[in-house]
């Protein structure tokens, strides 16, 4: 009796409130065999679920035999997203992108080299999940590929190299050149010229021997009648009386020239007042 009951409930229940059940498949392609230093990668994703609501994808790196996962996946905003506890910030394909239940599109990685589940250079697995708002584990890919990450080792620095550093030679200070000093053209001074003065003709300036002509009364020659002079022609050593006497002759001379000077002096006066 029991049994039947328990039986009739099942099958009101699954008729009344049927439980949605769906199928997903999740693949991918295009990935590269090998990926070099960080580099980003873009793959190809297909993706079917009839009546899924929004999904959110993400690609992911891990170590063989292990489930650690890391890397990057490009959202739809074009930010690079790693694991998160928030799952819708990865790719976001809406209900409304599912075409009668299906999408396909192209995904964007590449390897998280600062994350503690990356061993250095060397074979990892590669896959794709699917996760929903509500749901913290995702629904894996139906395949599986192994991609080999290569990232040269860099090879140190020695330290012990010792490195000459050149001397550098000192510029030679530039000495000051005195600036020369500036000497002052001298102004040429002319030379004052004295006036010679054209002497007037004077009384003053006359020569001493015309102030004395014109001061000087002429000159009378007396004849001495006297006995003495008479006695003293007579007992000179003068020449005979026929010659004749050497006095007279002077004296005529000497009246001879005053009268010429006195002539001369007149004619020089008479000029001079005209």
């Amino acid at each position: 009796m029991g049994v039947k009951i328990l039986f009739t409930i099942s099958l009101v229940y699954l008729f009344f409130f049927p439980t949605n059940i769906f199928a997903i498949s999740l693949q991918f392609s295009g990935q590269p065999d090998v990926v070099i230093n960080d580099s980003e990668f873009q793959f190809d994703v297909s993706f079917s679920c009839s009546g899924c609501k929004n999904s959110y994808l993400r690609a992911v790196f891990y170590p063989p035999d292990t489930i650690n996962y890391f890397g990057y996946t490009l959202n739809n905003l074009g930010n690079w997203v790693n694991s998160t506890e928030d799952k819708t910030m990865y790719y976001q394909v809406l209900q409304s992108d599912l075409n009668e239940g299906s999408w396909s599109g192209k995904l964007k990685a590449k390897i998280d080299t600062e994350n503690r589940y990356y061993k250095g250079s060397g074979d990892y697995n590669f896959k794709v999940g699917r996760y929903t708002s509500a749901e913290s584990s995702a629904t894996w890919s139906d395949n599986i590929a192994t991609i080999r990450i290569d990232i040269p080792t860099q090879t140190p620095t020695p330290t012990n190299i010792i490195t000459t550093t050149p001397t550098l030679t000192p510029s030679p200070t530039p000495t000051h050149t005195p600036t020369p000093t500036k000497t002052p053209t001298p102004t040429p001074t002319t030379p004052k010229t004295t006036p010679v003065q054209t002497p007037k003709l004077g009384v003053s300036t006359t020569p001493a021997i015309l102030s004395a002509s014109t001061s000087a009364s002429p000159l009378s020659i007396t004849p001495t009648t006297s006995t003495d002079a008479i006695n003293r022609v007579s007992t000179s050593t003068s020449p005979p009386s026929n010659q004749p006497n050497l006095f007279f002759v002077g004296a005529g001379l000497v009246i001879t020239g005053i009268s010429g000077l006195l002539y001369r002096f007149r004619h020089l006066l008479k000029k001079a007042v005209k």
